[in-house]
């Protein structure tokens, strides 16, 4: 299932900083909603094992890396 068919959304954001400062920082962080919303400092990790999102990230990341692989071997090898 893509993830963006998924009922969770787990995406960086970012998070307002303190009020009382003339340039309050906004720093990135990565939300994971499931099974809980939970804030990383980190992207997305072996820690996530078992949430969808994570699962279509590492299958996803394995197609574009078949994919390469399939393209090179079609590569023409002179000698």
């Amino acid at each position: 299932m893509p993830a963006r068919a998924l009922p969770w959304t787990c995406h960086w954001d970012h998070i307002a900083g303190s009020l009382y400062t003339e340039h309050p920082a906004t720093p990135a962080v990565w939300i994971c909603e499931y099974p809980y919303r939970t804030l990383r400092a980190e992207g997305p990790n072996e820690d996530c094992a078992g949430c969808p999102v994570w699962e279509e990230l590492v299958r996803a990341r394995r197609r574009a890396a078949a994919e390469k692989i399939s393209a090179l071997e079609r590569v023409p090898v002179n000698r």
